[in-house]
């Protein structure tokens, strides 16, 4: 027992590592991509949402946590400015939970958009989108110190094709740690990361 509980917070520890390069990556990606595309503020633009119901509802979240924030950017942004009230998409990213960033880009009207932000990670959209809804449940679970190990999850992963298929084929562990393997090849140094990936699995073994 002992030994499965230290194992499950060595995999825990892992999985945060790699789950934290890629939520800094994704909310650059996110943050670049809507203000390039629709300008800084454009991210607000109520017509790019596919359901206005969770548009308000994320307005609404972004707005109280921008309000409560001590970052000093956004004492300074409120202190500078008066309009729009909420603030360009940088800031914006860095004031969001990982859960509120999802939200934001689940609900994009336009498939181009999601493609955009999802190019770098090497992943089509849906793909993308459920990992990334995979990766927020493990990242909670590590957080509240919860058991990783063999753990069924709500969200799951949609199929993929091609090299990281047959990198999945090589996890035979059941805790949908496979599906974290991608991401550090887009955002890390993905040989020191799968290194220690294999060595925590060989621990167990």
């Amino acid at each position: 027992m002992l030994t499965l509980y230290g194992f499950d917070q060595q995999l825990r520890r892992l999985a945060l590592d790699g789950i934290e390069s890629v939520e800094v990556a994704l909310r650059a990606q996110w943050a670049h991509h809507m203000a390039t595309a629709h300008g800084p503020h454009g991210y607000l633009t109520k017509s790019l949402y596919h359901n206005t119901t969770r548009y308000g509802e994320a307005k609404t979240l972004l707005t109280r946590n921008f309000r409560c924030s001590n970052d000093t950017f956004a004492e300074h942004y409120r202190e500078t400015y008066t309009s729009p009230p909420l603030p360009p998409a940088w800031m914006a990213a860095e004031v969001m939970s990982f859960g509120q960033l999802l939200a934001w880009m689940v609900n994009l009207k336009h498939r181009q958009d999601k493609q955009t932000i999802a190019k770098p990670f090497g992943l089509d959209e849906c793909v993308f989108t459920s990992f990334c809804w995979q990766l927020k449940d493990v990242r909670n679970i590590c957080t509240h110190h919860g058991r990783l190990w063999n753990r069924r999850f709500r969200n799951t992963i949609k199929p993929i094709q091609g090299s990281l298929l047959s990198w999945l084929k090589q996890f035979r562990r059941p805790t949908n740690g496979a599906s974290i393997t991608h991401w550090p090849s887009s955002t890390t140094s993905w040989g020191s990361w799968r290194r220690k990936h294999h060595g925590v699995n060989v621990s167990f073994s």
